[in-house]
C-alpha cells in the first residue's frame, strides 16, 4: 500500500515531518499538478481519500469538492472523512465515509477498502461515476440553471 499525497495543502510540511518521524516510508508527498495532468494520476490510483476539517457548520448543506468529482469520474472508490450533512460518497454508495477529524477511523477505513474484493471496489467506483453522471453532468446542471432562471424571470 502506497499513500500518495498530491498537492500543496496547508498541513503538508507538518504531515511530511510527522510521516518521517513515524518512519512511514509508504507515504509519498508529491507536488501539485495542473488540472490537465490530473487524469493521468487518477488512472494510476486504486482508490482515493478525501478528508475535510471537522467543521460541521461550514458543511451543513453538503460538500462540493472539485476533486471528489474527479475521483468519481475515474470510477474508483473513495474514503471520505466527512462531517457534511450530505456526503456524495455516501449518497452514491461509492466508498466508505468516516467522521472528519478521526484519524484512527480514517486509517481503518483505508485498510477496510484495501481488503475489499476487487469486484466490490469496482462496484463502488462505478457507483460514483453513475452518481456523477446522474446528478452533476454539465447538461443536467445547465438544465437546472435554466429552470431556475426561468422561475426568476417569470416572477417579475
Amino acid at each position: 500500500l502506497i499513500l500518495r499525497l498530491i498537492g500543496e495543502g496547508t498541513c503538508k510540511a507538518d504531515l511530511q515531518q510527522r510521516a518521517q518521524s513515524l518512519g512511514l516510508f509508504s507515504v509519498r508527498f508529491e507536488p501539485a499538478v495542473p488540472k490537465q495532468a490530473l487524469q493521468a494520476l487518477t488512472d494510476e490510483a486504486d482508490a482515493f481519500v478525501v478528508a475535510m476539517q471537522p467543521l460541521p457548520e461550514l458543511y451543513r448543506y453538503g460538500i462540493s469538492f472539485n476533486k471528489l468529482f474527479d475521483y468519481f469520474l475515474a470510477s474508483r472508490p473513495v474514503v471520505s472523512a466527512s462531517c457534511a450533512a450530505h456526503d456524495p460518497v455516501q449518497a452514491a454508495d461509492a466508498g466508505i465515509v468516516v467522521p472528519a477529524g478521526d484519524s484512527l477511523a480514517l486509517a481503518d477505513a483505508i485498510e477496510r477498502l484495501r481488503q475489499l474484493p476487487y469486484e466490490e471496489r469496482q462496484r463502488l467506483g462505478a457507483n460514483g461515476r453513475a452518481y456523477l453522471e446522474a446528478h452533476h453532468s454539465y447538461p443536467l446542471l445547465a438544465e437546472r440553471l435554466a429552470s431556475e432562471l426561468d422561475v426568476l424571470l417569470s416572477s417579475q
